[in-house]
């Protein structure tokens, strides 16, 4: 099973601090191109967080955890480890 889950959402479900508020990819550029280097740091910093957070919390407890577009948490087993 193959779909699409922002970080982002899996990051809400899992109560792990998200992106900075009102920020985007799309503003990222724009806020470098205008000298905010700061508020592009912040954003990049917390997806590289959120992005080392998640497998190691999907590894621990087996499972990935997302919000649904309606807000519904949701979750997929995996298989257990090997070995």
């Amino acid at each position: 099973m193959v779909f699409p889950c922002p970080w982002n959402k899996a990051a809400e479900a899992l109560k792990i601090p998200g992106k900075p508020p009102g920020m985007s990819g799309l503003l990222a550029r724009g806020f470098g191109l205008n000298g905010r280097y700061q508020d592009v740091l912040d954003y990049v910093t917390q997806d590289v967080r959120i992005t080392s957070q998640l497998p190691s919390s999907a590894d621990q407890t087996r499972k990935f955890q997302w919000l649904t577009r309606k807000g519904t948490k949701s979750t997929m087993d995996f298989a257990p480890a090997a070995g």
